[in-house]
């Protein structure tokens, strides 16, 4: 027998009959099935509780480091070719990594990239990745 993880994301735009019908259908997959787990990404609560055989864990999560902000853009965005040209990228944007891994402590440069990248929130780098302009992209080098 075979486990599975249904994963839904931004279930916060849901809204009105629609956010109804995703209730209803979570309600059947849980009555429905044993061995499937749903993880749920939004903004909010959804109010899980009400229905049989769920329970909702809230997680907070904060916003991505700039150094997994900047690793996120790199794999996005179209600017962006190779294994190489992503490890560049990083190293131009987030130097000061020793061999551990520990940065340095946060400077001007450091949040003003954060800032141009979406401030750590992934939905933000996402788009941003995808919208940045050539020229955009090379003053973020620049920075």
């Amino acid at each position: 027998q075979s486990k599975s993880l249904l994963v839904f994301e931004r279930i916060e735009a849901l809204e009105g009959s629609d956010a109804q019908d995703f209730h209803f259908f979570l309600g059947q997959i849980f009555t429905d099935t044993k061995d499937v787990h749903v993880m749920i990404t939004s903004k909010k609560s959804i109010g899980l509780s009400p229905l049989v055989g769920a329970g909702e864990n809230i997680y907070e999560l904060g916003p991505l480091t700039l150094r997994n902000t900047v690793k996120l853009f790199a794999f996005l965005c179209p600017r962006v070719h190779s294994p190489h040209e992503r490890k560049e990228l990083l190293e131009v944007l987030v130097p000061g990594v020793d061999t551990k891994g520990h940065a340095e402590a946060a400077d001007e440069r450091s949040y003003k990239i954060n800032a141009i990248l979406g401030g750590g929130i992934p939905a933000k780098t996402f788009s941003i990745a995808y919208q940045m302009s050539s020229e955009e992209f090379e003053e973020l080098k620049r920075v």
